[in-house]
């Protein structure tokens, strides 16, 4: 017997909002924010000289990945899908799992995507400003 769709669509909403620690929109702001300033204040003396270029995506995203505590664990995302149905059989919580796996990485594509890009406009108003400041 298949569970009610919104309880199971419910319960996949709560494992993967759990995997990124709750963040909603606006913390991705407050990343983007917090690395762009990061970056700014390690490349100071490079902006002051007007030497400076704004990190690479892959650049950005390394300095994410270490700073970020997203992730997707399996025992617990495990633990809470029998807590839900403990009537599944392994199999199927297993390929339930996989299913949530995907939609915790595509989800997380996203969110890199949408910081990364924030973080890139920051840089470039944060760099005007000290520019501008420097100039007067």
């Amino acid at each position: 017997m298949l569970p009610p769709i919104n309880k199971k669509l419910e319960m996949e909403k709560n494992i993967i909002k759990k995997c990124f620690g709750g963040l909603e929109a606006e913390g991705l702001d407050t990343i983007a924010y917090n690395c762009a300033k990061l970056i700014v204040k390690n490349s100071y003396e490079k902006i002051v000289s007007g030497d400076f270029e704004i990190p690479s995506h892959n650049d950005i995203e390394q300095m994410l990945n270490k700073e970020l505590k997203w992730n997707f664990d399996e025992d617990t995302v495990v633990a809470d899908i029998k807590h839900n149905y403990s009537t599944w059989s392994d199999e199927r919580v297993y390929d339930e799992v996989d299913k949530l796996d995907d939609m915790f990485e595509d989800e997380r594509s996203i969110k890199i995507e949408s910081i990364i890009k924030a973080t890139v406009q920051e840089c470039q108003r944060l760099v005007e400003k000290i520019q501008k400041e420097v100039k007067a």
